[in-house]
């Protein structure tokens, strides 16, 4: 009985003195805080608090490029899809939306107010002029009830803010759109305002 009470002392003591070695050599590992996606993040989405999380990773020259603060990642864009758990790169991470493929980007005059309008936002473009009053018509441009305004362009991103247009003293906003919905935008800017109107 006394010799399997020592073989438990024993083995107690060694398992305590293996604990404390693991605890000593962990405390002795240096963190960073990382930004990591919280869920899987698609390639132009606006990212969210929510989207992401704060991990402690080792110290390493790999993560000089990663977000360390959630408010770095929140409101940013995704350049590229994003898996839960991947660390965020400010590479991958921009104020600036992508264009999907198949679309092109042209900057459209607008008026009304636009100060309201940021980056990543998506609008309709609508036209003051009814959609049979210039050449190049295309089967996407849809006239409101009555014909007097054209939806040329349905769910527009916003690639930036407004900004001034040097020549004309206008407002420009560059969009990401259909090459379709592009040459219509540019037959009508030629013949009257163009509106960007919260996408219905």
């Amino acid at each position: 009985m006394l010799r399997l009470t020592r073989r438990l002392m024993a083995a107690c003591c060694t398992a305590i003195a293996a604990f404390a070695t693991l605890q000593c050599v962990t405390a002795s590992i240096v963190t960073q805080p990382v930004v990591v996606a919280a869920r899987l993040i698609p390639r132009g989405a606006r990212i969210g608090a929510e989207d992401v999380e704060i991990r402690q990773m080792p110290v390493s020259d790999g993560w000089d490029t990663a977000l360390d603060a959630a408010n770095q990642a929140a409101g940013g864009i995704a350049q590229t899809d994003i898996a839960a758990g991947q660390p965020l790169f400010g590479a991958i991470v921009s104020r600036r939306p992508v264009a999907e493929p198949g679309q092109t980007v042209i900057d459209v005059r607008v008026t009304g107010t636009v100060d309201g309008i940021a980056a990543g936002d998506v609008m309709d473009l609508v036209s003051g002029t009814p959609c049979d009053a210039s050449a190049g018509t295309t089967s996407s441009r849809d006239e409101s009830a009555g014909g007097r305004s054209c939806v040329l362009a349905r769910s527009a991103t916003a690639m930036d803010a407004a900004h001034d247009d040097a020549m004309t003293g206008g407002t420009l906003i560059t969009f990401a759109l259909t090459p379709d919905e592009a040459i219509s935008i540019i037959n009508a800017q030629e013949l009257g305002p163009i509106m960007a109107v919260t996408a219905q």
